[in-house]
């Protein structure tokens, strides 16, 4: 029998379909053309209608109810209400996203489609774009967000105009650009608990008007770490991030559009990897005078963990408008450095000895360049074409594998490991108009790269590393999309869209220890199969379909429904086993190492719905829900961990069926809600917001052993514009108020369970100043 709460998800389910083909039914009308919307009965206050939302998610600038996919767009005033700052907060904003940590990676992930893999060259189900720039460095997934025009969460697969490693969607963030107008610009100053002191500016300024215009914008925090550490002697990394940004744009005629852009940042923090054992699972526990945390937010470490990740890039952006359509060509260099350290298990071992610690350093460097064309609509046709060249080398300069557990001595065994991808794909996308109100759109893309594993694997620290090159694969995909987009009236589009995506291939195994490439080749001469090459891995292919209706119910509400299926099959899986690296074991330990194989086919089907009402002239509301059903629907020689029962770490559970276990960062149901009320009065104008998040359990491995427990969150603001200075805003704050306690990354394996939590409530004011 199923649970109530899984009848009142199907109920729910159930309702919104109703209401989608009510909805659709009551719009609709023959294909001579559209129907006028009514004119809809005004608030007594007359209440200005909405703001327009314009998009590029189909490589052209369109009204977002234009677009036949699901489509949640942020704005920097509705990030600043809400509390978002850096890209992990956009949970609490987005329904149907989460973006989650394993250990120095971030994995995002929409309507259940994530990554269950952190191997060394491993990408993102969703793809992350800054500025339409990929960022391929899972490990650079987490950023500030300080100077961000908008953000477009786009959901399901985009496999036929953004292409590789977008099955589940993609996060286009776009920054503030210069301003051709006068001298603009905002600075922004805060404090908070933890002693959190941040600072944030933008300036922007013609040079030549109309012509050449320049804009610089920077953000910095600092705070202390909000963990302890039962180690004093031992003292926690403290934040530290910052961002600079320069812009120029220089507009030659009214059809021509250069944008140059640079940056560099710093996201320094180690809140990541400060683990605490989940029911007191920990090696530490098998060595006598061991310190064990026993409360969250408390760690017990003789080496201080650390997490830095530097990132820079440039990127030339040209457009140009012609009779027949425009042109756009982007070129991009970017490079991020991830240094941390990461433990195995929780727990400070006697004698200072430090335990079991990846020390990490991951590199990657990126070069991209892609041309793209947008028609202008020639009758009812109108099309989209281009070509994209990607060139990445993404790993491991070194993971340091450093064991130090008594009784044997301190060993250290080093590991290189990287992946190196050229990528070249074709794209193109048409739009037909059947009538008025029906359009049909079809896309293909062909895609093909080729990936190189290098990397080696050796006893001790040397100064640096060898790259041999032991395995090299070229993949090929094909990817579609097909939509019907029907135009019910004015201001309301029902869609379906059918589409398809991938994510890249890699290569399973590791790199064989103390072997080069002929050495290993040897040695299978001598003793066949004595060492093993890494072997391919194919790429995950998802075919997904989605029915949805966005609609303007009058001009100030807009409500958006969404019902979708997808099918995700070759999932690329990651597993660890202790592995005997360095022999004899014992007195030697045992390692963690990942093997990467495709083991499973899922399935997810659900719904969302969106709301953007003006209620009033001071209050607007806006929110969301999604309701999923994410499940491994074939996946029968699956094996995950499970507590030894001893306390004292996890053992391997014996190979059994994951077939109809929820997938890992799939809740079955996530929901937030903002509302903010804005009074002028006399003295000046004041605004109040409050904001919500709840979600159901969230399962964090294949055997729905470890999990989030279902959990709410709760925000608050207050802020003030006094009328005799009205560029000045005052806001008082506070994030998660009832200290609410929400994982924040976690890595279980062998020596132990171990979490990491976000931070408990935040508070704090700031001062914005605006010109």
């Amino acid at each position: 029998m199923k649970s109530t709460s899984g009848q009142l998800r199907l109920a729910m389910v159930g309702v919104s379909a109703v209401a989608l083909i009510h909805a659709t039914a009551s719009f609709a009308q023959d294909a001579a053309g559209p129907v006028q919307s009514p004119a809809a009965a005004q608030p007594d206050d007359a209440v200005e209608g909405l703001e327009e939302i314009v998009v590029t998610a189909q490589k052209r600038s369109e009204n977002i109810r234009d677009v036949p996919i699901s489509i949640t767009s942020l704005s920097t005033e509705t990030l600043e209400k809400v509390g978002v700052t850096n890209t992990l907060q956009l949970t609490n904003a987005v329904p149907g996203l989460r973006m989650e940590r394993v250990g120095s990676t971030t994995i995002p992930a929409i309507r259940g489609v994530s990554t269950l893999t952190t191997t060394a060259g491993s990408q993102p189900n969703v793809a992350i774009y800054v500025d339409n720039v990929y960022v391929s460095n899972q490990t650079a997934g987490t950023f500030d967000l300080p100077d961000i025009s908008r953000v477009d969460v786009l959901k399901g697969p985009q496999g036929t105009l953004f292409g590789r490693n977008a099955t589940g969607g993609a996060i286009q963030v776009f920054t503030r650009d210069p301003s051709m107008d006068a001298l603009e610009g905002q600075f922004n100053i805060g404090y908070g608990n933890f002693n959190t002191f941040t600072l944030k500016g933008y300036v922007s300024a013609p040079i030549v008007p109309e012509k050449l215009a320049i804009s610089v914008s920077g953000f910095r925090e600092t705070a202390d770490n909000y963990f302890v550490n039962l180690v004093p002697s031992v003292p926690l990394e403290k934040i530290h991030n910052y961002v600079i940004r320069g812009k120029l744009l220089f507009t030659p005629t009214d059809a021509t559009r250069v944008l140059l852009t640079g940056m560099i940042s710093q996201h320094r923090g180690a809140e990541t990897t400060q683990f605490f054992p989940v029911d007191g699972y920990t090696r530490a526990r098998t060595i006598a005078g061991s310190i064990i945390p026993t409360k969250p937010y408390e760690v017990a470490s003789n080496l201080q963990q650390t997490e830095k990740v530097t990132a820079k890039g440039v990127n030339l952006q040209i457009s140009q408008e012609t009779g027949i359509g425009d042109f756009s060509l982007l070129g991009s260099w970017d490079t991020s450095t991830y240094e941390g350290t990461s433990p195995a298990f929780a727990g400070a071992l006697p004698g200072g000895r430090r335990g079991l610690n990846y020390i990490q350093v991951f590199e990657d460097t990126a070069y991209s360049a892609e041309l793209n064309f947008a028609s202008k609509k020639f009758g009812g046709f109108s099309f989209i074409a281009g070509t994209n060249y990607y060139d990445d080398l993404n790993g491991a300069n070194a993971v340091v594998v450093d064991t130090d557990i008594p009784p044997a001595a301190a060993n250290q065994i080093s590991v290189y490991s990287k992946l190196k991808t050229r990528a070249f794909a074709v794209y193109g996308e048409a739009t037909y108009e059947l009538t008025d109100a029906l359009s049909v759109i079809g896309g293909i893309r062909y895609s093909s790269e080729e990936r190189t594993l290098l990397g080696s694997t050796v006893a001790g620290t040397p100064a640096t590393g060898n790259f041999y090159q032991f395995a090299q694969k070229t993949f090929n995909s094909v990817t579609q999309r097909a939509s019907i987009r029907y135009k019910v009236t004015d201001d309301a589009n029902a869609y379906f869209t059918y589409s398809t995506g991938f994510k890249s291939g890699n290569f399973s195994g590791s790199i064989p220890f103390n072997r080069t490439p002929e050495s290993c080749a040897a040695a299978n001469v001598t003793t066949p199969g004595s060492c093993v090459f890494p072997g391919s891995v194919k790429p995950e292919k998802i075919t997904a379909y989605e029915v949805g209706l966005k609609s303007a119910i009058t001009p100030w509400i807009n409500l958006d429904v969404a019902l979708f299926y997808n099918r995700l099959r070759d999932i690329q899986v990651l597993f660890f086993t202790n592995t005997c690296v360095v022999a004899p074991c014992p007195p030697n330990g045992l390692t963690p190492l990942g093997t990467l194989s495709n083991a499973a086919v899922a399935k997810m089907y659900g719904v969302e719905v969106s709301l953007d009402a003006k209620l009033s002239r001071e209050l607007r509301v806006t929110g969301g829900i999604s309701l999923l059903d994410a499940s491994f629907s074939s996946y029968p020689n699956a094996s995950w961990n499970i507590p030894n029962g001893l306390g004292t770490g996890l053992i391997q559970a014996p190979t059994s069926s994951a077939t109809g276990k929820q997938l890992p960062r799939a809740p079955k149901a996530t929901a937030n809600l903002s509302a903010t009320y804005t009074k002028e009065a006399d003295p000046g104008t004041f605004s109040f917001t409050v904001n919500g998040y709840a979600s159901e359990r969230i399962y964090y491995d294949v055997g729905n052993v470890y999990s989030q427990k279902p959990y709410a969150t709760l925000g608050l603001s207050a802020s003030f514009t006094p009328a005799a200075v009205p560029n000045l805003t005052v806001t008082a704050w506070g994030v998660n108020i009832t200290s609410t306690r929400v994982m924040l990354a976690n890595f279980y394996n062998a020596n132990g369970a171990n979490e990491a939590y976000q931070r408990p409530a935040t508070y704090g004011v700031r001062a914005a100043f605006t010109f």
